[in-house]
């Protein structure tokens, strides 16, 4: 199987389930997220985790030929980013993300995550 194909998968049913959980348990959620930002020990994990899987996908997909491939290579430097920053930066990456958590763009960042899962999911299967 094409790593493209592959990679595009695993990402458009992450998208898509982190869009729904947005919209269906978006209470639950945040009230996940505003917890994590304040377990030290777990958002040192979850930036190296981050930075681990970001770092993978932008070593072996590392695609700017302007197909739906490159939000493969995005998702990975994201990734690879918010992991660095997560660990280099906590504080900054947790007043980022607070600010997120109270703002009402949360609603916007969870359709425009669905309709991406969707539209890669539609490149993919």
């Amino acid at each position: 199987m094409d790593l493209s194909i592959f990679l595009g998968q695993v990402v458009s049913v992450y998208l898509i389930i982190m869009g729904l959980a947005l919209f269906i348990n978006k209470e639950e959620m945040l009230k996940a997220a505003r917890e994590f930002m304040g377990a030290n020990a777990s958002f040192v994990f979850y930036g190296a985790l981050a930075l681990i899987l970001g770092l993978l996908v932008v070593f072996s997909h590392n695609v700017w030929d302007g197909t739906w491939r490159v939000i493969i290579t995005l998702m990975g430097w994201a990734a690879t980013i918010k992991g660095a920053t997560a660990m280099l930066f906590p504080k900054m990456l947790k007043g980022m993300t607070g600010f997120f958590i109270k703002s009402p763009i949360i609603n916007f960042m969870g359709f425009v995550v669905l309709i991406l899962g969707v539209y890669l999911a539609l490149q993919v299967f």
